[in-house]
């Protein structure tokens, strides 16, 4: 199934494009996935950009925005241990 597959609309007359819109979504620090208190969930508007691409906008000093920042510098410092993008490694 793909994005396209599902009900979109375009909200508002001046969109980019289409949205889920009000789509909760779990988060958690890339440094510590399985730390129950470091989770969060939110409640964002994602923009459909292709079959299995969403875009969302964060600000900086939000949860997610902090989490993706942290991802961004790992990944920009090829440090992968943090990078987990909901792998499970097997400590419960």
């Amino acid at each position: 199934m793909t994005l396209y597959e599902l009900l979109l609309y375009q909200i508002n007359e001046y969109d980019g494009g289409f949205y889920l819109v009000k789509a909760s979504l779990d988060s958690h620090d890339p440094c510590e996935p399985n730390d129950f208190n470091k989770q969060n969930v939110g409640i964002y508007r994602l923009q459909v950009h292709g079959p299995d691409l969403l875009l969302l906008m964060s600000v900086p000093s939000h949860d997610i925005g902090r989490q993706i920042a942290v991802l961004l510098w790992c990944f920009r410092n090829k440090d992968t241990r943090s990078i987990k993008m909901g792998e499970d490694d097997g400590h419960s």
